[in-house]
């Protein structure tokens, strides 16, 4: 009975140790997950924007509110703040250079709008934002308090990352050093803890703002009785548009009270879950454009819509800001290094050993390959050019699978000569043995960049199969009657879901020929289960996983069964 209670207390300390671990990863992933900064970055946008718009107000009556004899004189700001550790360099500015503070407050946050040196001029916009609101109490208002919250958090992240001068300069010297990269590959380099940090502290203190500003309704008897709403609505002094009518059905005020102060008091709960965020976002968007429409504070109401876009999903937006410039979001697939830089000698090694990648000796990391433009790929050409019926991937190419062609297939095939990159001289037609009797006799490779497409080629050439790579589907259209397909191998991981599946989509209603689709983990769990004709291969992956997979693609489509290859006749020789 001892040994038991014992034995039952170690499990329950176990137990309870694991969830704390547990507890506390979860605590660590929360706050300090490297994230994509891209949201920061087009709050910056906004903040600064506004920030700028709120300077340029205020030089339109500049001296009347920051000389020192103004409407709030600097002295009695000053005795005001007496104990106080209240910061503004207001208090600092002599007369006759408070133009030139202006100015330069003005140039600062354009800097900061524009991502330049951002990591200075965010504290400066900082500094400036709450300089202006100490140095005006009277004045301040809630705008002024969202853009300094705004500001200090963006300051606390690398707002400059995205969308930003420093985003484009940090790319330059990548790809002077790297090369090109993929989106993927890129967003991968600029992904920090900073970025959850600042994202986090911005989504926690707007939470906190609605959660007691839904609480301080709750003291009181107007938002009961809904009589809050209509004492705004109808005072004049905010009143853009004529809302009395309200009085003739009462119950619509009461309603939007409450609505309001619910809304509010479980923001804090509901926004967390991913169902209701949406709703929930929807909801807070429609009140301050309310506010903005109905009592003439747009600012205030948009600033507060700013700290919506914390809780966006970052992928999402990339992929509407690509499709609204005609371009594709690229993932990355790593491949073997350019065969063309390996000796020949070590090109039958690809295709028998799986070689992680890259190399550890590489100086310079391989680049994706990546698939072709949606954009260029119109539904009629894309019938065009995979208009011929399925083929081999050829010849020796399925000695790993099946028996091999004669010698004499291999000979004929050895004897095709590389004019270009995009351009193969043909051969005399081999004996393609379980797969005789096809119409095609290459495989076509759609790749973006001309070394993956020369990386592919040599490798699939180098093994006896023919093949010709082109960039877009138009290209490939000029040269499918000459040299039909047999296969099509397609590098896709750069496109969105929508564009992937409307590409394949077209691809295996247009043709049956084997299709074979290098796709991305994400892509290939919301692509690959709406397109069955299309096999599909997750990224990263070798030379030789991409190989074993279409010789696969090729005996699924052939049915599975077996043949025996036939002696090469005069027309096949």
């Amino acid at each position: 009975m001892q040994a038991s209670m014992t034995q039952h207390h170690v499990e329950s300390s176990t137990s309870i140790l694991q969830k704390l671990k547990y507890g506390l990863s979860q605590w660590k992933k929360f706050w300090f997950e490297p994230s994509d900064p891209l949201m920061l970055g087009i709050i910056r946008l906004l903040t600064a924007g506004m920030l700028f718009y709120n300077l340029c107000i205020w030089s339109l009556d500049f001296e009347a509110f920051f000389a020192p004899d103004g409407l709030q004189p600097l002295d009695t700001i000053k005795g005001l703040y007496e104990g106080s550790p209240v910061f503004s360099f207001w208090f600092y500015v002599p007369e006759p250079w408070l133009w030139t503070a202006h100015l330069s407050c003005l140039a600062i946050v354009f800097l900061f709008f524009t991502g330049t040196a951002t990591r200075a001029t965010s504290i400066l916009s900082y500094l400036i934002t709450i300089s202006y609101s100490q140095r005006l109490p009277i004045a301040n208002f809630g705008l002024d308090q969202i853009l300094g919250l705004l500001c200090l958090y963006l300051a606390v992240g690398p707002s400059g990352s995205c969308l930003s001068v420093d985003g484009l300069i940090r790319r330059f010297r990548n790809r002077r050093r790297f090369g090109d990269m993929s989106s993927e590959e890129s967003v991968a380099r600029i992904k920090s803890s900073s970025a959850t940090v600042a994202l986090r502290l911005i989504q926690i203190h707007l939470c906190v703002i609605y959660f007691w500003a839904g609480f301080a309704k709750l003291k009181g008897d107007s938002w009961f009785t809904g009589e809050a709403i209509w004492n705004v609505i109808a005072n004049l002094e905010y009143q853009t548009l004529d809302l009395t009518w309200m009085a003739h059905v009462p119950w619509l005020p009461y309603l939007v009270a409450h609505i309001t102060v619910i809304w509010e008091v479980f923001f804090c709960v509901l926004v967390w879950n991913r169902t209701l965020r949406p709703l929930v976002l929807l909801i807070g968007t429609g009140m301050h454009f309310g506010i903005g429409a109905f009592l003439g504070m747009w600012t205030f109401g948009l600033a507060m819509t700013f700290c919506y876009f914390a809780f966006s999903n970052p992928a999402a937006w990339r992929q509407k800001w690509n499709r609204l410039f005609w371009r594709k979001q690229f993932t990355s697939v790593l491949v073997n290094p350019p065969a063309a830089s390996l000796p020949a000698a070590s090109l039958p090694a690809m295709a028998t050993a799986d070689v992680p990648l890259p190399p550890s000796n590489q100086t310079q990391p391989p680049l994706p390959v990546n698939s072709v433009p949606v954009s260029s790929v119109p539904a009629t050409t894309v019938a065009a050019a995979t208009g011929a019926a399925a083929g081999a991937v050829a010849g020796a190419a399925l000695s790993n699978a099946r028996p091999s062609p004669p010698a004499s297939a291999e000979a004929s095939l050895s004897e095709g000569k590389v004019d270009s990159v995009d351009k193969v001289t043909p051969p005399p037609k081999p004996n393609l043995g379980p797969l005789h009797g096809l119409p095609g006799t290459e495989l076509l490779i759609l790749a973006l960049r001309e070394r993956h497409r020369s990386t592919l080629q040599t490798y699939f050439r180098n093994h006896n199969v023919p093949c010709r790579s082109q960039q877009t589907v138009d290209a490939s259209e000029r040269s499918s009657s000459a040299f039909p397909p047999a296969a099509i191998l397609v590098m896709a991981s750069e496109l969105g879901p929508h564009d992937l599946f409307r590409l394949l989509n077209d691809l295996q209603t247009d043709t049956s020929v084997p299709i074979l689709a290098v796709v991305s983990e994400t892509l290939m769990l919301v692509t690959q289960h709406r397109l069955p004709k299309v096999a599909f291969l997750q990224a990263p992956v070798t030379l030789k996983e991409i190989h074993e997979e279409l010789i696969q693609t090729m005996w699924k489509d052939k049915g599975g069964c077996s043949q025996t290859p036939h002696e090469p006749n005069q027309t096949d020789q």
